[in-house]
């Protein structure tokens, strides 16, 4: 639509920076959704999913909570019954203590595998159920990226 007095040409041009501006404002909601998103991701201090699972491997309660966690050992202590994770998000690191119950099933492609096979440096992904004074664990897979020989 052409204003009286304006060339055409230049009503052509305010016509499309006024769509141009409603472009901008929809991308600049767009981005501010996303960085809120992203800052979500970012500040979830452990990668821990929740998850209930009406298996269980040593009789605990039917409405018992377990937590997976994928991490690698930094420590392992046969003895004592338990090893140490290192797992983080970003620059964050925590370390986390798992304790291994009588009735854990430990294995590597299927395999069963002792407490003594895991060696610092090894990615496990880890069920466990978490109580006050420390985390049980059920169920420990090697993830293994490498060719094993």
């Amino acid at each position: 639509m052409v204003k009286h007095g304006m060339v055409p040409g230049i009503a052509r041009s305010a016509e499309a920076l006024g769509a141009l501006k409603d472009v901008m404002k929809g991308l600049k909601s767009l981005f501010v959704l996303g960085g809120v998103l992203l800052g979500f991701l970012i500040l979830d201090p452990f990668p821990v999913s929740f998850a209930k699972n009406p298996k269980r491997a040593s009789g605990a309660p039917a409405d018992t909570t377990y937590h997976t966690l994928l991490a690698t050992v930094c420590a392992c202590d046969p003895e004592g019954g338990n090893f140490d994770l290192v797992t983080g998000c970003g620059f964050a690191l925590h370390e986390v203590r798992i304790s291994i119950s009588p009735t854990a099933r430990m294995t590597r492609k299927g395999r069963p595998i002792s407490l003594s096979d895991l060696k610092p440096g090894t990615l496990v992904r880890v069920r466990f159920v978490r109580s006050k004074d420390r985390n049980l664990a059920e169920v420990v897979d090697v993830e293994s990226w490498e060719e094993e020989q």
